[in-house]
């Protein structure tokens, strides 16, 4: 295949490599990100309220998980084939969504397949 010159087509090549089954349903990981942490209990509700399979993952103390001294970030799973366009305008909803708590997903993952 040929994806666009992009983080998202970058992992798309680098499964192709691996030889991933694009042809297949898969759990995809999708990570939602904030400019803040921990969120607000308001925050935090009304977030879940929008995801409600989601998943909070708070650093242990002392431990950073990215985007800044410990930060934290939300994470659910969707069950689909993996399609570079489906991934993309799902991230892009997803940010729409989040803009109003600081949020946006711009990562997301596979994992054993």
């Amino acid at each position: 295949m040929n994806w666009p010159a992009d983080d998202d087509g970058d992992v798309f090549r680098s499964l192709e490599k691996k030889g991933f089954d694009f042809d297949k349903e898969h759990f995809i990981d999708i990570n939602l990100d904030f400019d803040h942490w921990p969120l607000t209990s308001l925050e935090l509700s009304s977030v879940l309220a929008l995801f409600p399979e989601s998943e909070v993952i708070n650093p242990e103390k002392g431990q950073s998980l990215g985007n800044g001294p410990d930060m934290g970030f939300i994470q659910f799973q969707v069950k689909s084939k993996l399609d570079y366009k489906y991934i993309t305008e799902l991230q892009a909803s997803i940010t729409n969504k989040l803009a109003r708590y600081g949020g946006w997903c711009s990562s997301w993952g596979v994992g054993t397949w």
